[in-house]
């Protein structure tokens, strides 16, 4: 069993592969590739942490930016299911919310 943050490391922020076609548009309508920003345990012996797609299934639509405080969100919640080669599986639950950006060099 894991403990995971997902969001958006500033200075790495990357398009996501849906949001790379549209790249004229403003960075508050794209999507970006969430990042896991730290996880506990660090490893365990019975699980191994596939990053790649617990990012995936924590933000399935990517990581997006809300300037707004109408367009902000109470919070989401989804579950989701890894199935591994061997069968075993992992369960995960998802709790998802937005920060308003408060950076006026971001929001402008």
């Amino acid at each position: 069993d894991y403990f995971v943050i997902c969001g958006a490391r500033t200075k790495e922020l990357e398009q996501d592969a849906q949001s790379v076609l549209s790249s004229h548009l403003h960075p508050f309508t794209r999507s970006y590739t969430p990042r896991v920003l730290a996880h506990f345990p660090d490893r365990a012996a019975s699980h191994l942490f596939d990053e790649a797609a617990v990012r995936t299934l924590c933000m399935p639509d990517g990581l997006t930016f809300k300037k707004n405080l109408h367009d902000l969100h109470h919070g989401d919640f989804h579950s989701f299911l890894i199935t591994r080669e061997n069968g075993t599986r992992a369960y995960g639950s998802v709790l998802l919310f937005y920060e308003l950006v408060q950076d006026t060099k971001v929001q402008n």
